[in-house]
């Protein structure tokens, strides 16, 4: 086999690409579907260019439910279909279940859980189902380690269960808020977002940081639009709701949802 070419990113997205390259040359090796651990955005984005530069096409990408944002990448074999993989995935759904006067957080749940030694990258995408259910994304290995050693997240008692809740149906939580900018630049709405300064967002921009509906734009002059969810690692996830008219001053209104 070939030797596969590792893209040229920065030192820390150098090895995420060295180590997909390893995942393809195992899977063809071994005849045997691969899987890396759960990535974010930007990662896999850096997985993709990396299989897209080895004109590797048997890859595909899964969650653990459709509509996921952190997956896992999967190189497999020429005998398998992209179908076939779905079921192969090592990733177990883990139902959190609690009393509903007491709500808790995306982040209640990654606290707790890292605290455990859990690595990020064994943990995929933390999804309220409904008052008092969480559902946590996890990598196989991990869920019978999780299930016998939580059973309370913050100061609240729970029980887990390994699978959904019946009717899975992930719910989407906001508050609103209302931003003026001066331009619809990508650069601009960051800043607003975020609180960075315009310097600083271009350089989040630059560096791969903001996604305009899950894609990845290295444009600061990127012209946002009404509809777009704009994420921003580490800075949280935005839909533009709907762009209001002018301020007496001439700057834009722009009513905004933000994940929470």
């Amino acid at each position: 086999m070939k030797k596969l070419k590792v893209d040229a990113f920065s030192e820390e997205d150098s090895i995420l690409s060295a180590k997909i390259c390893d995942l393809i040359s195992l899977s063809e090796r071994r005849c045997c579907p691969c899987f890396s651990d759960f990535l974010n955005l930007h990662e896999i984005h850096v997985a993709v260019k990396t299989a897209d530069s080895n004109a590797f096409s048997r890859y595909c990408l899964f969650g653990g439910f459709e509509q996921a944002e952190r997956k896992m990448f999967c190189a497999f074999p020429d005998y398998m279909e992209e179908e076939d993989c779905a079921e192969q995935f090592p990733i177990v759904p883990l139902t959190f279940i609690y009393k509903k006067e007491f709500p808790l957080s995306h982040s209640d749940f990654l606290g707790a859980l890292m605290a455990l030694g859990i690595k990020r990258s064994c943990l995929g995408d933390i999804v309220a189902a409904g008052e008092g259910q969480t559902v946590v994304f996890v990598k196989k290995e991990m869920a019978e380690y999780i299930c016998g050693n939580v059973n309370k997240v913050g100061r609240v008692g729970v029980n887990v269960k390994k699978d959904f809740p019946a009717n899975f149906s992930p719910v989407k939580s906001f508050s609103d808020i209302f931003i003026t900018v001066s331009s619809m630049r990508l650069d601009c709405i960051v800043s607003a977002l975020t609180g960075l300064s315009r310097e600083k967002s271009s350089a989040m921009i630059l560096a791969g940081n903001v996604f305009i509906d899950s894609g990845e734009v290295l444009k600061q002059d990127f012209a946002v639009k009404a509809g777009d969810t704009v994420t921003v690692r580490r800075k949280g996830k935005f839909i533009v709701d709907s762009v209001n008219g002018n301020t007496k001053k001439g700057r834009i209104k722009i009513s905004v949802k933000k994940y929470t």
